[in-house]
Parts: C-alpha cells; structure tokens; sequence
C-alpha cells in the first residue's frame, strides 16, 4: 500500500550526529539512542518523509571523529542509507563527494524525494565543490549529473510528487534566485529573481506545492533584524513579507534538526519550535531564537 504524499503533520523520531555517531531520539521520553556506530565520522542525518530510513554523510577512513573543521574539509566523504534503527546500511554515491560544507552547524546538502527512491545531492563552490547537482538512487543502483548552468546551494523535492526540485541558485558566480527545476532534463523557471543586495534562501515548500516560504537578508535593513520571512505563490506572484515580532533580531545562524514525521503523514508548513524560521517536517533549520532588545 502507498501512504499519501501529504496530510496532517505529526512528530516523530528525532535523528542528530554526537561526536561522531548518529542517534535518534523520542522528543516527547526524552529517551535517546544510537542507531550508527564505527570508527569513522558520520554526520548530518536525514529522514526520508515516511520516516523509514534516513541518509547521512560518512567521511573516508582515517579522519578522527573529533576532527577540525579544517580537517574535514581535507576529506570527502560518501552518502550512505539506513534504515530507521541502523540497519541495512548501503552506500549511494559510488565515489567520495567533494564539496559538502565542514562546518560542525552546516545543513545537510541532500534530501530524498517523495517517494523515497532517490537523493538530490549538491555540491558547494565555497568549500572546493562545483556547484554541481546530482540524483542518487536510494538502494545504491547508480547516481547521475543534472545537466543545468545553474550553481545549486539549496534544493528540495516539490510536492505532492516531486516531478520537480526547487532550488536556490545562482549562474557564474552571480547572486542567488529561486527556480523550479526538472531534473530530468535541467530546464528551470524563475520564481524569485536573483538581485546583488539580497540574500536569499532556506526554503521551505506547502503540502500542496502551491506557495513556498523563503528568507530574504539585507546587511543594510532598517530596524533589529536583517531577515524578512516571505510566503510566495509558486507561479511567483503574491509575494508576502511575514511580520516579525516587537523587539525580536534575527541575525543568528541557522542549526539544523532533523524529525522523523509519523508513518503515513507528511510535514505541514508550520513555524519552527523556536525563532521565526519556517520549518518543513524532517528536515527543519531553526534559528536559535530571537533576541529581544532592551
């Protein structure tokens, strides 16, 4: 029996990286445990939308699981699958995959379809990436290149089906927009054109996949904060700002969690647990909370 690629949103396992292994945890017994153990680093897990397995990024051997930031950077490493509790590990990308940010608060830069049997993965131009994009296939058949110009920093399945990603990009080092892209022939369309003043990104898509959410920064912003929260039509029309509230700046640096939504229901388009992000089920980036002025 298929589950339905949407419905109401329900909390489930939550799955983070400590010193090197993954663990996943009842948010509601407080009740942790680890689910993926060895002698080399495994970070940033992720879950696919029906909670049964999650992918995560396991360095080379060699590296130390108390590695610098430098260090990591120094070493590649490969995307593997498991199931929920560990098990049935397999290795998606054949080579080790460069470009992947070191940063111990870095976002995971990969995410699984709708379905489950694919990963998009993307590489960084800041840490020695190309900007490329690729699509893995869960059970480790095989991964391929998405033919686009376009330097991929942030990509997620639209739904209901994921026929498309949404991504945030830019061209030949240019400032960043958000396009609808088909991976299956690299053709994109805009939705939110890349502008040198603004940053843009952390994306997050309804249900439906009618409207997105997205953040937009500019360093010179009047006021406490130099985010603005929007809510946009998917078509690129009706482009509406969230107020954010009195006294609240939100400067901070985004850290990710990872949440397992229940067997058989999918993540709504909801407000983060703290600060004034917008969180999209398994994967969320929560800002660390507004900090209210004197």
């Amino acid at each position: 029996m298929r589950l339905p690629p949407f419905g109401p949103a329900a909390n489930g396992l939550v799955a983070y990286e400590e010193r090197g292994d993954v663990f996943t945890a009842d948010p509601v017994t407080g009740v942790a445990k680890s689910v993926v153990t060895g002698t080399q680093l495994n970070l940033r897990p992720v879950f696919s939308r029906d909670g049964t397995h999650f992918v995560f990024e396991r360095k080379e051997p060699g590296l130390s699981k108390i590695a610098t930031e430098q260090q990591r950077s120094q070493v590649p490493g490969r995307l593997v699958v498991a199931r929920s509790d560990g098990s049935g590990a397999v290795v998606v990308t054949p080579e080790p995959v460069t470009g992947f940010d070191p940063f111990p608060g870095a976002t995971a830069q990969y995410t699984f379809s709708s379905d489950g049997t694919q990963i998009a993965l993307w590489s960084s131009l800041l840490v020695g990436g190309g900007g490329q994009l690729w699509i893995a296939q869960a059970d480790g058949s095989g991964m391929r290149q998405v033919d686009t110009p376009l330097d991929v920093v942030e990509a997620s399945y639209l739904p209901p089906d994921g026929a498309k990603l949404i991504v945030t990009a830019g061209t030949n080092g240019g400032p960043n927009g958000i396009f609808a892209l088909d991976p299956r022939t690299g053709q994109s369309k805009e939705i939110v054109a890349p502008d040198s003043s603004v940053g843009l990104g952390y994306v997050r898509l309804s249900p439906d996949g009618s409207r997105l959410a997205y953040v937009s920064s500019i360093d010179s912003a009047g006021g406490p904060s130099s985010y603005r929260v929007h809510v946009i039509g998917l078509d690129g029309t009706n482009d509406v700002v969230l107020p954010l509230p009195a006294g609240s700046d939100l400067r901070g640096r985004p850290r990710l969690v990872q949440r397992r939504d229940a067997p058989g229901r999918h993540p709504r388009l909801r407000p983060t647990q703290r600060g004034h992000g917008v969180g999209r089920g398994p994967r969320r980036r929560v800002w660390p909370g507004p900090r209210v002025s004197a």
